[in-house]
């Protein structure tokens, strides 16, 4: 026996919600990872948000299917608060993906900063090199 159309409507948005809080967790340990030059961890951390978006995605998948199956039934639960519940999910990960995204444009900007800044000649060394590299010596034992 199947479920009913509204118990298995409630069970694939409460997985759902589940992933979207995963997806939220998950950027938070990616952005961890961007401010402690965790890159591994950060490659790990973003590989672990692929594999949870593919399972989300056939999660909706089976939301749509569901819904598709009873338009012609009476479900006998409203479906808006549990969709308003799911929203509310999906809004917190839209949130924390956009806070990843800016971590690592930041991250990525300081790091072609720090690329760039060693193309530039060193001012110090160029002295140096440009004076003939010594002058005087200075002994401390006389």
């Amino acid at each position: 026996m199947s479920p009913r159309p509204a118990s298995a409507l409630a069970l694939h948005v409460e997985a759902a919600k589940r992933l979207l809080s995963e997806l939220e967790e998950q950027a938070l340990v990616a952005s961890d990872a961007l401010a402690h030059d965790g890159a591994s961890d950060f490659g790990a951390t973003i590989e672990e948000r692929g594999r949870i978006l593919e399972e989300l995605t056939e999660v909706v998948g089976a939301i749509a299917q569901v819904r598709g199956a009873d338009s012609g039934d009476d479900i006998d639960v409203d479906a808006g608060p549990i969709f308003a519940d799911m929203a509310r999910a999906a809004a917190a990960a839209l949130e924390s993906q956009r806070m990843l995204t800016a971590s690592a444009m930041r991250e990525r900007n300081r790091l072609a900063a720090a690329l760039h800044n060693t193309n530039r000649p060193d001012l110090v060394a160029s002295q140096y090199a440009a004076s003939g590299g010594r002058h005087a010596t200075l002994s401390v034992t006389g």
